[in-house]
């Protein structure tokens, strides 16, 4: 039973991140800015942000590592990959829309329709 909650913060957490990300995007294509322009805007305003904002999410979850029970050890240590995972993949979602704009659209922040 614990492992569904930490399993909805980790994709809460997630959800987080592309929700900052795009929303700045989205900041920026309302004030006439170009795809590419807007991306690079989201990703040096808000990159750094969300990478130490996982990155210090992670640590804190692997304190757990400290514990003395191994389900929490091992807990710890799944959530922590897991959101620099969720980090990692927001940031680099971003980029990879932009360098794929001629061949798809982007429909949602790591969602590709032909």
């Amino acid at each position: 039973m614990v492992t569904v909650g930490f399993c909805a913060i980790l994709v809460g957490l997630g959800v987080d991140f592309a929700i900052l990300i795009y929303g700045r995007y989205q900041q920026a294509r309302s004030e006439g800015d170009g795809h590419r322009i807007a991306v690079a805007d989201a990703v040096h305003s808000l990159g750094r942000a969300v990478f130490f904002g996982a990155l210090t999410t992670a640590v804190g979850f692997l304190a757990l590592v400290l514990s003395n029970s191994s389900g929490f050890i091992q807990l710890g240590v799944l959530i922590a990959i897991g959101i620099s995972a969720a980090g990692l993949v927001n940031d680099d979602g971003i980029l990879s829309c932009s360098c794929r704009e001629e061949m798809f659209r982007c429909a949602a922040i790591g969602f590709w329709v032909r």
